[in-house]
This record gives C-alpha cells, structure tokens and sequence, in this order.
C-alpha cells in the first residue's frame, strides 16, 4: 500500500448483474438474459479505471469471510489494487447488490445491502497508507470513516475526492474537508439546497471545494475549476450496460487531476471513458487505458489531452 497515487475508500458489493429483455413490472416475472457475479462500488469501481490508466491504487474497505468476500479479495488483487489495508472481518455478510440491466436501453435499477458502518471503522493501519497518497478518494460511506479519513488527508497535503452519488449521512459536514466533489445533477439540490448548477457549484465552492463536476447522463456533464466553467455534450455510444459508468468517469477524472490537465480535455477524457464502459455488460469489461480513449476523442473532434 506504500506509496499508492490513489487510496479509496468506501462502499464494496458484489453485484449480482442480470440482463433482462425489459424490467419486469411489480408481481410479474421476466427470464434474464444473461447474468455473472462481479464487484462493485463507487470507489473499487473507480479505482480499476484508474489501474487501467496505470495509477497506483490501494483500497482500505472490508468485506465478510464468507463466499464472497473471498471474490471481492480475489478480484481487487486481479487487478492490482492493494489491499494491505482491507479486512475481512470475521462473520460478517459481504455487502450484496442486484443490479437488473434493460437489453434494449442498458439502463439499470438497483437494490443493494451495505456491510454494517459499525464494522468499518478509520483505523491506523489505513491513516498509514493514506499519508503517502496523493488522492484520497471516497464515496461518502460510511459517514464516520469518510469524515476522520478526510480529515487525516488534510493533514498529509493529500487531494480528497467525493463521490457523492446518493447523498450520504454527513455529506454536508464531510464538504467542509473536500477538494473535488462528482455529483449527478439530479442530487445537486439534495445535496446543497440549489436546483440551478452555478448557484449549486457557487454553494460548493463557499465550502472549500476546489473542483465540482456535474454529471447528467445523456445531457452530458459540466466542470468547474476555479473561473473556469466547461460543458462536455455525451458521446453518442450503442449503451450495453450504464452500470458503472458515472463511477470510471470519476476514475478518469482522477487520473486527469494526477497529471494536471486542463478542465476541457480532462472533462473530455473522463466523458470518453465513460462512454466506452458502457459499451459493454458489467463495470469491467468495458475499462479503456489511455490510448483507447484518445483513439475515441480523437475520432469524435473532440479536447485531447496534449493535443
């Protein structure tokens, strides 16, 4: 874990993602498609984009010691993330997710089950790692953890980065100690009070917040960085599968913020990969490096990085 550019952490799942010809309606039955087991999570997810970028990452999460918590242990190390501060914690259930996903749409519906927040608590060995990173990256969850891992980066000089996803318990109290918050539009005025972006973006920057990203899906997202405003139209892709993706795209965006581009093509490339992840089914199988994004930027006209 020494030495890792990006430490997570947060909520970790195993998904259990179903392709299904149409979401079925209540007290009916549809047959899936397909379906696999994978894992997930804001920030695991995140953090796999940001190794196919070739970013050093760790992750300080738990999972049970049951089936599989042994599948969340064996898949993070799969794809090099560390995991020396991770546990498994004896007889607890592995958090459980059961993501559905429309054939014709790629869109989703999830329910989920998290480990209980009482079992992941800031510990030592975590505060360790994190001291040498460069970003610390949560997704708010569980609230307590989030809080005193923010707080410790902020005494080492590291970046803290918030997924916010679904507003969290303390995410307004967590704010106060962020530098980069990622926000779906439709939760900004759960999350500062402000339907309207710049008063939203304005009420985020009056916490301290340095970087805001809003993400709207098809309607593409917007970056705000000091006075720069820039907007990013969706990339028009054929969608497999949307799981996963606002989540790469904060994998991308790290990644732009460790090399130090400028909002337009960092925005652009974080866009890029997203699109590309939902090409295919599950949060993994479409991660693209950075070649493969620049290849997509550069076909579609749209800022590159270096270009």
């Amino acid at each position: 874990m020494s030495g890792s550019a990006v430490f997570g952490i947060g909520t970790v799942v195993v998904d259990h993602l179903l392709v299904l010809p149409q979401l079925p309606a209540p007290d009916s039955k549809v047959e899936a498609v397909t379906d696999r087991l994978q894992v997930g999570g804001p920030v695991p997810t995140a953090l796999a984009q940001a190794r196919r970028l070739g970013r050093s990452c760790a992750f300080a999460g738990a999972w049970g010691d049951d089936p599989y918590g042994a599948l969340v242990a064996r898949e993070l190390a799969e794809w090099g993330i560390d995991c020396a501060g991770a546990r498994a914690i004896a007889g607890a259930t592995t958090g459980l997710a059961q993501v559905w996903v429309c054939r014709s749409t790629g869109t989703r519906s999830i329910a989920y089950r998290r480990m209980d927040p009482a079992s992941l608590p800031f510990d030592a060995q975590a505060a360790a790692g994190l001291a040498e990173a460069r970003i610390l990256h949560l997704d708010g969850w569980p609230p307590a953890t989030a809080l005193a891992a923010a707080r410790a980066a902020r005494t080492h000089g590291v970046l803290v980065s918030l997924d916010v996803g679904n507003p969290k318990p303390g995410s307004a109290q967590l704010l106060a100690h962020v530098d980069v918050v990622n926000c779906p539009r439709r939760q900004l005025a759960a999350l500062t009070g402000e339907h309207d972006a710049m008063a939203g973006i304005a009420a985020l920057r009056a916490q301290g917040v340095q970087t805001v990203t809003l993400t709207d899906g098809e309607r593409g997202a917007l970056l705000a960085h000091g006075e720069t405003v820039v907007e990013q139209p969706a990339f028009p892709v054929t969608v497999a599968d949307s799981t996963g993706a606002g989540d790469i795209f904060c994998g991308a965006l790290l990644h732009g913020l460790l090399v130090g581009w400028d909002p337009a093509p960092m925005l652009a490339f974080a866009q890029a990969a997203a699109a590309l992840a939902c090409t295919a089914v599950g949060n993994r199988a479409g991660l693209a490096d950075a070649a493969a994004i620049d290849a997509f930027l550069r076909e579609r006209g749209a800022p590159r990085p270096g270009a």
